[in-house]
């Protein structure tokens, strides 16, 4: 139970910009969203994907937390292609065979797919749909509403399940957000039904996500696989994950100091003046205590060098 605590908390750490320095040479997420863009016009223009419907704009209100200022917020669909499983029909027995996986939801637990021996053959491909390796597939009705895990072959899946392939954006990124426990409750906020949720999929790639920088997307990948490969091999040893869990805060708080003396955690103002004339302050002050006999006169200290 600790074990999963923790990774919803470095899940949630991640997806807000806590577990990483923010770079100014990173660039700004606005620059990768023009870049799928320009990507997609180009699939649609060489006929490979369809055109789609413009998005609508975020509001305010679909925000849930604040972001570092070179990440952005955009809508699920921005970051690939998505689309929705099917099911051949089952009176047609050519359509079945071991030519490529069909996954269903039971096949995905635990953030894995776990590949059936049914499949679809040839001609069951073309009349299934199917998505690429390091797509992420995630279940949308019933119980099991939101489980999700990343595609490591070509599969095709059945009307239960979304899936999206990125396009430029990290698609491990892109995997942990939709795992977080803030997509989730998005997804299971709009879905509809009473006995059985579902989620259509207009309503599931009109979801938020935050994005960061290209770089920063894997230096976060790489921080959350770090943490989770530690909890994975402390998961049946409860008193060093409870030391663990208590030092992660303490991690966030050494990030948050971090950001705090490089000027990241509050927005500089033309009338907060130069720190230079408030040094020059602290000289004159120092000059009158010696003066006054208060304090000893100090050795000249060595200039800061580059």
């Amino acid at each position: 139970m600790i074990a999963e605590q923790l990774k919803k908390s470095i899940l949630q750490a991640a997806i807000q910009g806590k577990l990483t320095q923010q770079l100014p040479e990173d660039g700004d997420a606005r620059d990768l969203l023009k870049d799928i863009q320009k990507e997609k016009a180009r699939l649609i223009k060489e006929g490979k994907i369809k055109k789609e419907k413009p998005l609508p704009e975020i509001t305010e209100d679909e925000i849930p937390f604040e972001i570092p200022e070179n990440w952005c917020w955009c809508r699920l669909r921005e970051l690939g292609i998505t689309q929705t499983g099917n099911t051949p029909s089952k009176t047609h027995i050519e359509y079945y065979g071991d030519f490529i996986p069909f996954v269903t939801p039971g096949e995905i637990l635990n953030g894995v797919i776990n590949y059936p021996n049914k499949g679809l053959s040839e001609k069951g491909k073309n009349a299934g749909r199917v998505s690429g390796k390091k797509s992420i597939l995630q279940v949308c009705i019933g119980g099991s509403i939101g489980k999700c895990a990343v595609n490591t072959k070509e599969t095709a899946y059945n009307q239960q399940i979304n899936a999206i392939t990125p396009i430029l954006a990290d698609y491990f990124y892109v995997f942990y957000f939709m795992n977080s426990h803030i997509f989730i409750s998005q997804m299971k906020n709009k879905s509809t039904g009473t006995a059985t949720p579902i989620i259509n999929k207009s309503t599931w790639e009109s979801l938020v996500v935050s994005v960061p920088p290209i770089k920063e997307q894997k230096r976060i990948v790489n921080s959350v696989n770090q943490f989770f490969y530690e909890i994975d091999q402390l998961k049946n040893d409860e008193t060093k994950l409870e030391e663990l869990q208590k030092s992660f805060p303490k991690k966030m708080k050494d990030a948050i100091l971090q950001y705090a003396i490089h000027g990241k955690l509050t927005q500089q103002l033309p009338e907060d003046g130069d720190a230079r004339d408030l040094l020059k302050e602290i000289q004159k002050e120092k000059a009158r205590l010696i003066k006054e006999g208060k304090i000893k006169k100090e050795k000249p200290l060595p200039e800061i060098t580059e």
